[in-house]
This record gives C-alpha cells, sequence and structure tokens, in this order.
C-alpha cells in the first residue's frame, strides 16, 4: 500500500484550505423578493468559480451554476458581482443559504445564510454552527420593490441586512 508523503499531504491541505478561503469571500448580498432574484459578490482578491455552488430555501434547492444569469459571469472577479433569477425565494418568511456543494446540513459547506419575516427556518441552526447567523434572527422584509441588501455597518449579523432600493450588479449603500 503506498502513503502519501508530507508534501503531498501538506499539498491537499494546502488546496482545500485555499479553497474554503476563496469560498468564505462569496457572499449574499441583495436579494429581492419581489423580483426573484439574487445578488452575489465577491470580496476578496481572487476570482472564485460558483457554478458549482448551491441554493437552498428549505424545501427548495438549486444549483447556482443551473440558474439564469441576469448579469455578471459564473466566475466572480474580485470585487464583482453576479445576479441570478430564482423564483423560489419569495416568500413573506423565508431563509436563504449558500453552500459550496449539495451537504446542505453541514455547516463547513455553508457560506452564507439569510433569513427574513420570521427565525427558525430549516437551515438556522447550520447558519449558527457556521458562526454565519444568530439563533431567532430574522430581517424584517422589506417594502415592494425593495431588497434586502448587505452593507458592511452593524456590530451583529443581521444588522448587516436592511431594506434599501435596489441595486442589482452594483455596490449596496453603505458597502465598500
Amino acid at each position: 500500500m503506498k502513503s502519501i508523503t508530507p508534501m503531498v499531504a501538506c499539498l491537499i491541505l494546502g488546496g482545500l484550505l485555499f479553497s474554503t478561503a476563496l469560498a468564505q469571500d462569496v457572499r449574499i448580498n441583495e436579494v429581492n423578493l419581489s423580483g426573484g432574484w439574487i445578488e452575489l459578490h465577491n470580496a476578496g482578491e481572487e476570482a472564485v468559480d460558483v457554478s458549482a455552488y448551491q441554493f437552498c430555501n428549505r424545501p427548495a434547492y438549486a444549483a447556482v451554476g443551473d440558474l439564469e444569469v441576469v448579469s455578471g459571469e459564473m466566475t466572480i472577479e474580485p470585487g464583482g458581482f453576479l445576479v441570478l433569477n430564482w423564483d423560489a425565494i419569495a416568500g413573506d418568511t423565508a431563509e436563504l443559504g449558500l453552500y459550496t456543494s449539495a451537504s446542505f446540513s453541514s455547516a463547513d459547506a455553508m457560506v452564507d445564510y439569510l433569513a427574513w419575516g420570521g427565525a427558525g427556518g430549516g437551515r438556522e441552526s447550520v447558519a449558527v454552527e457556521a458562526g454565519l447567523w444568530a439563533e431567532g434572527d430574522f430581517a424584517a422584509m422589506p417594502e415592494a420593490e425593495q431588497s434586502l441588501v448587505y452593507s458592511d455597518a452593524g456590530e451583529t449579523m443581521l444588522e448587516h441586512w436592511s431594506a434599501a432600493d435596489a441595486t442589482p450588479g452594483e455596490a449596496n449603500p453603505g458597502s465598500e
């Protein structure tokens, strides 16, 4: 039986850590419930291919690469945006998780999370375990034609989210 040399093991581990770091640079940046679209933003310094990423709005699931692109590319450049249509995000009380794989119960696979209209969604516990959300938190519903938008302002994960005018493919108010 062959064994893995320390150098090969380091290369494999380094690749996994680099891939995880890139995944953490991609976040849900805006959700427009009335228009049925989601915007992702790459806040990192390296391009990230998100075509194999997954969305979960339990009980609805979708591969990012299978959704209609409104603007942007599946490989999001640093500082770039990708806007996707997905009608499953509509609803007064729902949640949206972004994952690097279809391992929806894995905190390691979850990249970002947002709940609106009420707490206790099916993936809230995963988001709490991943350190992305606090139990019982949820964003207030936006007015018609507004979006739920992420900004850099705020002390808690929930305080980063607010209702604002839609800015698909552009930086949100209050973000760098």
